[in-house]
């Protein structure tokens, strides 16, 4: 029933929460490039291929990317376009061209020690433990006010019940005294 507990309670769920934002950093990530060009370009000569020239362009290229804790990248992507276009001297129309590719990327020195996404769960791991301790900390801060405080109830409550019988006792000697 403690408001200073029942708030610093979500503190460590909180920090806790830190960590896993931090870590989602090195989550795995889906990308995609999608584009379409098209251009028109006047023909200034025979050799131009027309009149007017149209070359439309498709790309679609979808990946997935993965950051290492180490600092590095590893993706893999599949890259794809089309060509398109109105020349009276291209061979094959369209062209479609298509590629797998799979890299790995380790920055040699950059960020060589820590980095900005290490040092960032680093903090909030660090930064966990330390709402864990304080937490704790006040916890024990309060059940040592209540034990203090229970402490001195039970001796109010013997100092009341000496005082009671300093009373009687008083109340019995001023008794024998008037009977003297």
């Amino acid at each position: 029933n403690n408001v200073d507990i029942a708030v610093d309670r979500y503190n460590p769920e909180l920090s806790q929460q830190d960590v896993v934002s931090a870590e989602g950093y090195y989550d795995p990530f889906l990308f995609t490039n999608l584009s379409e060009t098209s251009t028109d370009t006047k023909g200034t000569n025979f050799c131009s291929g027309g009149d007017v020239v149209n070359n439309k362009t498709g790309v679609w290229n979808f990946g997935l990317g993965i950051p290492l804790k180490t600092g590095a990248e590893f993706s893999l992507g599949w890259n794809n376009n089309k060509r398109d276009t109105t020349n009276a001297f291209t061979t094959f129309n369209p062209v479609y061209n298509s590629n797998l590719s799979i890299n790995i990327t380790q920055p040699l020195l950059k960020g060589f020690k820590v980095d900005a996404p290490r040092n960032q769960l680093r903090l909030a791991k660090k930064s966990r433990e330390i709402s864990d301790v304080q937490f704790r900390q006040t916890i024990i801060n309060t059940v040592a006010t209540v034990k203090g405080y229970y402490y001195e109830l039970l001796f109010a409550i013997d100092n009341l019940v000496a005082a009671q019988t300093n009373l009687d006792l008083a109340k019995k000697l001023l008794g024998e005294n008037e009977i003297r």
